[in-house]
C-alpha cells in the first residue's frame, strides 16, 4: 500500500471520549467503593482517596498532615519499614503517596493474581501504622533539612508568600511542608493522634479499576480494611476573604532574576464554569502559545517562560500567574502581565480562531488522559473528591465544543478580571522597588527574606 508522504492527512473529529462506569458500594466504617471491571490486561489499579489533606493541619501545627501521612508506609502492624517495602516490591509494585490541600491519596499498581495481598498491605498501612521513634525523628529530620533549603529556593519563597498573601490564616494558606516551628516542636505522639482523628475511613473512598470482578474487590476490601477506624467527622472549612490588593517585594541582594506570583483569590472544582476556565486559562497562559508566554518570552525576551494556571479546590482555589524574570525587567513585565490579564474583560476578548484553537486542542488531547487504568483510576478519584456526576467524562468535550466567547467573557469577569490581586516579587528589592512602587497597581511592602521564609 503506497502512501502519499508529500501532504499532511486528513484531520477528521475526534470520536467519542468512553469512560467506564464504576460500581459503587458502601463498606464498614464510613467507606466508599467504587469499581470498574476492566478485563484483558491482568492488572488492577488502586486509589485511596482520604478526605484530609493540608488543611486540616492543627492551627501550631502546619506541616502535621504531610508528615503522617509520610510515615504511614514507615512500618505498619507486624512489618518495619524495610520489611514493608520489601513485601510491596515482591509483589512487584510500590505505594506512591500524595498529599494534596483536600485530601491524602495512596496508590498502586498490581498484576491481578497479587491484588488481594497488595490491598492488603495498603490495609495495614492505613489502619495500623507504627509510627516508631526512630522513624517518627529521621522523617521529621528531612523535613527540617528540606525547609532549610527551601529558604534558599526563590520558586519555594514565592510560592509560600503567595499562598499566605492569598488565604492568610485561612486553612488553605500553607503549603504541605509547613514551617521549621512547627517541625522542630512537634512530637511523636502528635503524629498518632492525628492519624487516629484524621485519617479515618469516614468519608475515604476506594478506587479499583482492572482485570478483577466487582464482587472478589468488595470481598478483598472488606477484608483489608476491617480493622480501619471511622476517625473523626469530617467538617469543610469555611469560605475565605478576599486579600487586599498588594505587592511584596522579599528582598534577596544581588538576585539577577525576580521571581514572580501574580495571584487572586477564585471558585471552586464545583463551579459551573469549569469548562470556561479550562478554555480561558488555555488561550491566556496554559500552553506554548499562550498570550502571557508570548508576550513576555517571544516577544520582550524577558523569561524563558511564563505560565497562568487555575487551582481549584473543594473550597475556594486560586488563579496564578508565574514566571522568573531578568531583574531590571521587573516591573515591565509585571506591567506587559495586568495588562494581559486585564485584556480578555476589555478591548482583546478571547474569541473566533483564538478561542476556537483552545477548544480544538483540549477537545482533540483529552482522551490522552484515560488511556491506562491509572489513568481512569484517577480521574474517578477525582470525581470522588469533588462530587462530580458519573457522566463528567463523557461531556467534557461536548461541553467544550459548546462554549462560546460570551462563556469565556463571563468566566473572565467572575474569576480573572477585575480583582484584588497578590503579587509576590523575589528579588534585590534595592534595584527592583523604586519602578515597582511606580506601577501604581496596590500597596507595596518589602520584607527581607529570612522574614518570608520562617512564616
Amino acid at each position: 500500500m503506497r502512501v502519499d508522504r508529500s501532504r499532511l492527512p486528513d484531520v477528521g473529529e475526534p470520536g467519542a471520549v468512553a469512560f467506564p462506569a464504576f460500581t459503587r458500594r458502601a463498606l464498614a466504617g464510613g467507606l466508599a467503593l467504587r469499581t470498574a471491571h476492566r478485563p484483558g490486561l491482568p492488572i488492577a489499579s488502586v486509589m485511596l482517596v482520604v478526605r484530609t489533606g493540608t488543611s486540616r493541619d492543627p492551627g501550631p501545627r502546619h506541616g502535621l498532615t504531610s508528615l503522617t501521612a509520610g510515615l504511614m508506609d514507615e512500618g505498619a502492624g507486624a512489618l518495619d519499614a524495610i520489611r514493608l517495602h520489601e513485601a510491596f516490591a515482591r509483589l512487584g509494585t510500590h505505594l506512591e503517596t500524595d498529599v494534596g490541600a483536600d485530601c491524602t491519596t495512596f496508590g498502586f499498581t498490581v498484576v491481578e493474581r497479587h491484588f488481594e495481598a497488595a490491598l492488603a498491605l495498603a490495609g495495614t498501612i492505613v489502619a495500623a501504622p507504627r509510627f516508631e521513634d526512630g522513624d517518627f525523628a529521621r522523617e521529621r529530620d528531612l523535613r527540617l533539612s528540606r525547609l532549610l533549603q527551601m529558604r534558599e529556593m526563590p520558586p519555594a519563597i514565592a510560592d509560600r508568600a503567595m499562598l499566605s498573601g492569598i488565604y492568610g490564616a485561612h486553612p488553605y494558606g500553607h503549603g504541605a511542608l509547613g514551617n521549621e516551628a512547627s517541625m522542630e516542636a512537634v512530637t511523636r505522639d502528635e503524629v498518632a493522634a492525628h492519624h487516629a482523628a484524621a485519617f479515618g475511613a469516614q468519608g475515604s473512598t476506594l478506587i479499583v479499576c482492572g482485570d478483577v470482578s466487582d464482587d472478589r474487590v468488595a470481598r478483598a476490601a472488606e477484608s483489608a480494611f476491617a480493622p480501619w477506624a471511622p476517625g473523626s467527622p469530617l467538617v469543610d472549612d469555611p469560605p475565605p476573604s478576599d486579600p487586599a490588593p498588594q505587592i511584596v517585594i522579599i528582598n534577596r541582594p544581588g538576585a539577577a532574576q525576580t521571581e514572580l506570583r501574580v495571584a487572586r483569590l477564585s471558585t471552586t472544582r464545583m463551579t459551573p464554569d469549569y469548562h470556561a476556565l479550562v478554555v480561558l486559562n488555555l488561550a491566556l497562559g496554559g500552553q506554548f502559545v499562550s498570550r502571557i508566554n508570548s508576550k513576555l518570552r517571544e516577544e520582550k525576551g524577558y523569561t524563558y517562560g511564563a505560565r497562568t494556571g487555575f487551582d481549584l479546590r473543594r473550597g475556594d482555589g486560586l488563579f496564578l500567574c508565574q514566571t522568573a524574570v531578568e531583574r531590571d525587567a521587573t516591573a515591565d513585565a509585571l506591567n506587559d502581565i495586568f495588562q494581559e490579564l486585564a485584556a480578555p474583560a476589555g478591548d482583546r476578548p478571547i474569541e473566533g480562531e483564538e478561542l476556537e484553537r483552545a477548544k480544538t486542542s483540549l477537545a482533540r488531547g483529552y482522551a490522552r488522559g484515560l488511556e491506562t487504568i491509572d489513568q481512569i483510576a484517577r480521574q474517578a478519584a477525582q470525581m470522588a473528591l469533588y462530587g462530580l456526576p458519573d457522566d463528567h467524562v463523557q461531556r467534557f468535550v461536548p461541553q467544550v465544543r459548546a462554549l462560546t466567547a460570551a462563556d469565556v467573557a463571563g468566566a473572565v469577569s467572575r474569576w480573572v478580571w477585575p480583582a484584588p490581586f497578590v503579587t509576590i516579587a523575589v528579588g534585590d528589592a534595592d534595584r527592583i522597588e523604586p519602578s515597582v512602587r511606580a506601577l501604581g497597581v496596590g500597596e507595596v511592602r518589602r520584607i527581607e527574606a529570612a522574614e518570608a521564609v520562617l512564616r
